[in-house]
Protein backbone atom coordinates (compact mmCIF):
# COMPACT_ATOMS: atom_id res chain seq x y z
CA UNK A 1 0.00 0.00 0.00
CA UNK A 2 2.81 2.42 0.98
CA UNK A 3 4.52 1.48 -2.09
CA UNK A 4 1.77 2.11 -4.17
CA UNK A 5 1.04 5.30 -2.49
CA UNK A 6 5.07 6.78 -3.43
CA UNK A 7 4.85 5.67 -6.62
CA UNK A 8 1.65 7.51 -6.98
CA UNK A 9 3.50 10.37 -5.49
CA UNK A 10 6.34 10.06 -7.37
CA UNK A 11 4.42 9.76 -10.98
CA UNK A 12 2.50 12.94 -10.09
CA UNK A 13 6.30 14.71 -9.05
CA UNK A 14 6.93 13.62 -12.65
CA UNK A 15 4.18 14.69 -14.52
CA UNK A 16 4.37 18.33 -12.32
CA UNK A 17 7.79 19.04 -13.34
CA UNK A 18 7.25 18.07 -17.18
CA UNK A 19 4.25 20.21 -16.69
CA UNK A 20 6.78 23.09 -15.69
CA UNK A 21 9.08 22.38 -18.71
CA UNK A 22 6.74 22.63 -20.88
CA UNK A 23 5.10 26.11 -19.48
CA UNK A 24 8.87 27.64 -19.27
CA UNK A 25 9.14 25.45 -23.23
CA UNK A 26 6.50 27.88 -24.16
CA UNK A 27 7.20 31.19 -22.54
CA UNK A 28 10.48 30.93 -24.85
CA UNK A 29 9.04 30.43 -27.47
CA UNK A 30 6.72 33.31 -26.97
CA UNK A 31 9.63 35.28 -26.13
CA UNK A 32 11.27 34.00 -28.99
CA UNK A 33 8.27 35.26 -31.29
CA UNK A 34 7.91 38.35 -29.59
CA UNK A 35 11.62 38.85 -30.43
CA UNK A 36 11.11 37.59 -34.23
CA UNK A 37 8.63 40.06 -34.63
CA UNK A 38 11.00 43.19 -33.53
CA UNK A 39 13.92 41.89 -35.77
CA UNK A 40 11.10 42.31 -38.41
CA UNK A 41 9.93 45.54 -37.80
CA UNK A 42 13.45 46.62 -37.49
CA UNK A 43 14.41 45.11 -40.58
CA UNK A 44 11.20 46.69 -42.49
CA UNK A 45 12.27 50.12 -41.24
CA UNK A 46 15.75 49.48 -42.44
CA UNK A 47 14.50 48.76 -45.87
CA UNK A 48 12.32 51.51 -46.00
CA UNK A 49 15.25 53.90 -45.07
CA UNK A 50 17.29 51.77 -47.70
CA UNK A 51 14.78 52.71 -50.31
CA UNK A 52 14.58 55.94 -49.57
CA UNK A 53 18.10 57.02 -49.58
CA UNK A 54 18.20 54.98 -52.93
CA UNK A 55 16.08 57.45 -54.13
CA UNK A 56 17.90 59.98 -53.11
CA UNK A 57 20.96 58.82 -54.63
CA UNK A 58 19.25 58.27 -57.99
CA UNK A 59 18.12 62.06 -57.65
CA UNK A 60 21.34 63.31 -57.18
CA UNK A 61 23.03 60.99 -60.14
CA UNK A 62 20.29 62.37 -61.99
Amino acid sequence: MEKNIRETKNSTQKKENTTQKIKNTTQKIKNTAQETGKTTQETKETTQETKETTQENVHITL
